[in-house]
């Protein structure tokens, strides 16, 4: 399978706390020329997320921006992965490369086979070796990746 990005993509990050928040900063700091759309776990959260200024959408309804992804960035704790793929399955597009931040990757690629049958050629589990004390949207800091290593572990 071939994926091609779009010149101006559109990222999906799904959970703005401390590791979704900041890569949105980082990118918008950066000048990343695509677009950023966010999902919130709580709706009072999507006023603070817009002022931000680091992301161009932000809803609380999981399933709202999935179609329009190009890349989606799961940075949700692990337990809500299952009910979260559940979600985005029925809008996932064949072309969207889709990512986590999770820090342990046997489960979440079982949790992958489990919904959707097999492992999807799509999909690039990652593990920024990144982090903070803190934690949430507030915490966020677009210098939190800055000379970090990310670890990527595509499949076959």
């Amino acid at each position: 399978m071939t994926t091609e990005l779009k010149e101006k993509p559109r990222i999906l990050i799904i959970g703005l706390g401390l590791i979704g928040a900041s890569l949105a900063a980082a990118l918008k700091q950066d000048g990343f020329a695509g677009k950023i759309d966010g999902v919130v776990r709580q709706a009072a959260s999507l006023d603070p997320a817009l002022a931000s200024g680091w992301l161009d959408r932000v809803t609380a309804q999981v399933e709202l921006f999935v179609a329009d992804a190009d890349i989606i960035v799961l940075a949700t704790p692990l337990s809500n992965f299952e009910k979260l793929l559940l979600q985005i399955k029925p809008s996932l597009q064949p072309h969207t490369i889709v990512t986590d931040v999770g820090s342990v990757k046997a489960c979440v690629r079982e949790i992958f086979i489990k919904v959707f049958g097999t492992m999807p050629p799509n999909v690039v589990l990652g593990h920024p070796i990144a982090g903070s004390e803190r934690s949430g949207f507030n915490s966020a800091d677009p210098n939190l990746f800055q000379r970090q290593t990310v670890i990527l572990t595509p499949t076959a």
